[in-house]
């Protein structure tokens, strides 16, 4: 169960990036890793230091370093490797590409595990398929390259379907709404995003809970954030990052 939590873990984050923060796209260009994670400039290499942090008179102060990732893109802004550091684990990923689709390996504390992605013309994600562990996520799309449905299945069974979504002016996913196996309404989604394209609110409506992060950023000058605070309903999700990175010249 560590070694799942941990891939799951490692994709939720991989994956959060390349799906909230995109924007749809209606001409012939395709999308690199920059675009998918929303970053600006030829960035090279990124490290990430998540921190456990409380909320003192509305201001977040850092306790302790809860995680470290480390992103790395080449010249033409794939994606080419991800590490992360976390109280799962070490996992390091690589990323192989041919054509419209991407091979990763992943190294979970020894463990070795493949999945393989395939990519719509445009660039985004179309299907992650993971052979060891029976797993499969498809994705659709409108006309105009918005995000519309996520489908997951383990053992060829479906068990979850987020689909509902709206979309703002930018083709950015407002909101969404996750259904599981039986068809019954899992969870609701909301994203709120600031002029630079990142999320600034992110709410979750459960059955039996509801949560809301809030999210404030400081910014390098190419436009990337280099520090980001979350302030969450849920104290033990208040957290701050701190992001360091190197561009190409």
């Amino acid at each position: 169960m560590k070694k799942q939590n941990l891939f799951f873990l490692t994709f939720a984050v991989f994956s959060f990036a390349l799906l909230a923060c995109s924007s749809s796209s209606s001409d012939d260009s395709k999308k690199t890793g920059w675009d998918l994670e929303n970053l600006r400039g030829k960035v090279k290499f990124i490290k990430i230091e998540e921190y456990d942090a409380v909320e003192k008179d509305g201001v977040l102060e850092k306790t302790a370093l809860w995680q470290t990732r480390y992103h790395k893109f080449d010249k033409d802004g794939q994606t080419i490797s991800f590490v992360q550091d976390s109280p799962y684990g070490h996992a390091e990923m690589t990323c192989i590409y041919s054509q419209d689709k991407m091979t990763r390996k992943l190294d979970m504390d020894g463990d070795l595990i493949t999945s393989e992605v395939t990519f719509t013309p445009w660039g985004d994600y179309q299907s992650d398929v993971c052979d060891e562990w029976k797993s499969r996520t498809e994705y659709r799309y409108d006309d105009r390259h918005r995000l519309i449905e996520i489908q997951k299945y383990d053992d060829n069974k479906l068990v979850s379907r987020n689909t509902d979504y709206k979309h703002d002016e930018n083709g950015r996913e407002t909101q969404s709404v996750c259904y599981d196996a039986k068809g019954e309404v899992s969870a609701t989604f909301y994203h709120v995003y600031n002029e630079q394209g990142d999320v600034v609110e992110y709410r979750v409506m459960h059955s039996f809970y509801e949560l809301k992060n809030q999210y404030t950023y400081i910014y390098d000058d190419h436009g990337n954030y280099i520090r980001r605070e979350c302030l969450s309903s849920n104290p033990n999700f208040c957290k701050i990052e701190e992001c360091t990175i190197e561009y190409y010249e």
